[in-house]
């Protein structure tokens, strides 16, 4: 059996919206599909207890420097790491526009961010819109972590 190995790097586990739609999304896509297809794992950059109780592996940034599999950010910080990551498939999951309420804009990182991932994912249509307007990308829509949205964008 070939399992597709696919990890979310977020900024932290604690108390959040992004952190609790991921982990509840994960859990339940667990419960419905258990023929073991998808290997799930969430890094994150700082470490909090986690604000509902994940059935999947999670651990810290440091371990995602040689991993190989389908890694996909989460956020402006995450996703600039990732692009340094050398193994790692990148797919970039815009949930929110941070940069829109940014100060000091650094264009040339934000381009880098934008513009490195094979793929970009949104929680939006209007998000999609705006990406494509301001960075030229095609960005695809899947809600609010819609796991098997996200397993159907990536090919898995």
């Amino acid at each position: 059996m070939d399992t597709n190995r696919i990890a979310f790097f977020i900024s932290s586990l604690a108390a959040s919206q992004l952190s609790y739609q991921l982990i509840k999304n994960l859990n339940n896509f667990y419960e419905i599909d258990r023929s073991g297809q998808v290997d799930f794992a969430v890094f994150y950059e700082q470490e909090a207890r986690p604000c509902i109780e994940p059935n999947f592996l999670i651990t810290n940034a440091t371990d995602a420097w040689n991993y190989s599999g389908q890694l996909i950010s989460t956020t402006l910080s995450t996703s600039h790491k990732a692009i340094k990551f050398p193994k790692a498939k990148h797919t970039f999951y815009v949930y929110d526009l941070e940069w829109i309420e940014m100060q000091n804009k650094q264009y040339e990182i934000l381009s880098e961010i934008y513009q490195t991932p094979k793929c970009i994912l949104v929680r939006s249509t209007d998000h999609s819109d705006i990406i494509k307007k301001v960075w030229n990308r095609p960005a695809q829509s899947v809600g609010d972590f819609d796991i098997k949205k996200i397993l159907e964008k990536l090919g898995a």
